[in-house]
């Protein structure tokens, strides 16, 4: 993993890498290596399932720490939570 990292980065390559895993289970060395990571989710609200996403690491700049709302139909708007 850090050999793929080191060279990804020193040919200036940018990746997005997903996983599939439980929260409780938290971040291994991906979250460790990686420079940013960010966490789509779905929940239940109300009565329909709804898609949020958060920052939950992102090196070198300040970012948003809060929830923000992902709506996928026909384009992709974000807004605040």
């Amino acid at each position: 993993m850090k050999t793929m990292y080191r060279t990804l980065k020193e040919e200036k390559i940018t990746a997005f890498m997903t996983l599939n895993h439980s929260i409780a289970a938290g971040f291994g060395i991906e979250g460790f290596v990686a420079d940013s990571v960010m966490l789509l989710e779905n929940w239940l609200s109300s009565d329909q399932y709804r898609t949020r996403f958060i920052i939950l690491k992102m090196r070198g700049t300040e970012h948003s720490k809060r929830y923000h709302s992902v709506i996928f139909s026909p384009a992709i708007t974000i807004s605040k939570y």
